[in-house]
């Protein structure tokens, strides 16, 4: 349990990097959109391909291949399944409610501290 825990900390509060990178982006994003570069939907599909799946789903499925045999958890491949399963959907519940954070509040400070109190309640 204290093994899973902690797994699921790491990938919680390893999510909060993102707070700062989008708020350095909406300048931008607003700019082009104004601008008709893109539309917002553009924006999230591109932010979805680009930073989900290469930064949530791929550190989550490698982190539990390699951590599942030596900590000694349940030698059964359904067992192994539903742990990357439950491994890579909290990474992206995690993921989307920072996303959120960060879309509603614009001040990257105020934003780090709700997320770290979300995550610690989480």
């Amino acid at each position: 349990m204290g093994m899973i825990f902690f797994t699921l900390a790491l990938f919680g509060f390893g999510c909060l990097t993102t707070l700062a990178a989008f708020s350095s982006e909406r300048l931008l994003f607003t700019r082009e959109r104004a601008n008709g570069y893109y539309n917002p939907f553009t924006y999230f599909a591109a932010k979805l391909l680009f930073d989900v799946i290469p930064l949530r789903v791929i550190p989550a499925f490698v982190f539990g291949a390699i951590v599942y045999n030596p900590v000694g958890l349940v030698p059964q491949v359904d067992s192994f399944w539903r742990f990357i399963l439950v491994l890579v959907l909290f990474n992206l519940s995690a993921s989307s409610v920072v996303l959120l954070l960060s879309i509603l509040i614009k001040n990257a400070g105020v934003a780090n501290l709700v997320g770290s109190l979300v995550m610690l309640f989480k």
